[in-house]
């Protein structure tokens, strides 16, 4: 991945004059390390989140 360019996108898509866009573009610069780490590296949270998202559902289940 060319990191230039993404961030170039980025700039240009910040500078775009699309609200939606826009939003997008800061949201992906202020994250960018995070945004890198996931296309770098082959780790994912998915198994954690989909452990904490079962328990969350019995525990709704349980307390009403």
């Amino acid at each position: 991945m060319n990191w230039t360019s993404s961030t170039t996108w980025i700039d240009d898509a910040v500078n775009a004059g699309l609200v939606a866009i826009t939003r997008f573009a800061r949201v992906l610069r202020r994250d960018i390390d995070a945004v890198r780490n996931a296309i770098e590296f082959p780790w994912s949270n998915g198994q954690a989140e989909r452990q904490i998202n079962r328990l969350k559902t019995i525990n709704d289940h349980h307390t009403k």
